[in-house]
């Protein structure tokens, strides 16, 4: 009896040791409900038919319903336009329509509990890969 009860203790103890926390990289439902009230940071890049033209470190913050702020950054992290990073943004489905300092109609390609990705064509393509940062 004591060694079954033991045996039994080790198994258990051994599939809780072998789960591991795989769920923040696991892709989500592209929607946006969960999106308000969180910061990313990363970076934005727009290719046009020649390649890579250029791109830029981003935040971009959902802090209300409606509002937020998208803050480009220079090379140091610092903010390149203090005071013009308002946005106003509306949600629907995978698709995010911004207007302010960043606009059009970005739709969700990839996200997890940690990276975003989103992308428009405007009619160059645009995209924002982003990591939560809270």
């Amino acid at each position: 009896m004591k060694l079954t009860r033991l045996l039994l203790l080790l198994f258990a103890s051994m599939m809780v040791m072998s789960c591991s926390n795989d769920d923040d990289d696991k892709e989500l439902e592209k929607t946006t409900d969960d999106l308000i009230y969180t910061s990313w940071k990363g970076e934005y890049t727009i290719v046009g038919d020649s390649g890579k033209v250029g791109h830029r470190n981003v935040i971009l913050q959902f802090l209300t319903p409606k509002t937020g702020q998208y803050i480009i950054l220079d090379d140091d992290g610092n903010p390149l336009y203090p005071g013009l990073n308002d946005l106003w943004y509306d949600f629907s489905g995978p698709v995010i329509t911004f207007n302010g300092a960043l606009t059009g109609r970005w739709t969700i390609t990839k996200k997890t509990h940690k990276r975003l990705r989103l992308e428009a064509y405007t009619p160059y393509q645009e995209t924002l890969e982003l990591e939560k940062i809270f």
